[in-house]
């Protein structure tokens, strides 16, 4: 034992300080992995989601008392990969979302059509015309 402090004493200051120094960035490093790894994958509930529907969402996961993440300004809602599913299922069956993300024609008032090729144009049209229908099947 005194072989090894004597060694740590002709190592000098400096290079002492170092080796605590890189000791802890390496634990700190082994901690953060570790909690990272421990952590639940999160897989999203629901996207696009009004602000309405995500706090009644927010809502009815905070009284099941699950864990969540908010991303995207509250319009994405984050769950456990394993659970999001069965959530899915829940929620549908209370009423939430209420109006989901339906797109109409205005998909293309947001896109570029300039270097769009054909075929995205078609599937947007096919998009745009089965929103449309959504709707009215909705409002009667």
């Amino acid at each position: 034992m005194s072989d090894f402090v004597k060694s740590m004493k002709d190592l000098g200051q400096f290079k002492l300080i170092a080796m605590v120094g890189a000791a802890l960035v390496l634990i700190a490093f082994f901690v953060f992995i570790s909690l990272r790894i421990s952590s639940p994958m999160m897989a999203p509930l629901y996207s696009n989601l009004s602000m309405e529907d995500s706090g009644r969402i927010v809502q009815e996961l905070e009284t099941q008392k699950i864990p969540y993440e908010l991303r995207a300004n509250g319009t994405q809602i984050m769950v456990a990969a394993p659970e999001a599913l069965k959530l899915r299922v829940t929620l549908a069956q209370q009423g939430i979302p209420s109006n989901g993300s339906i797109v109409g024609y205005e998909i293309f008032d947001r896109a570029e059509s300039l270097g769009t090729s054909n075929f995205v144009l078609n599937v947007n049209m096919v998009r745009a015309l089965e929103g449309e229908l959504a709707r009215t099947i909705g409002s009667l």
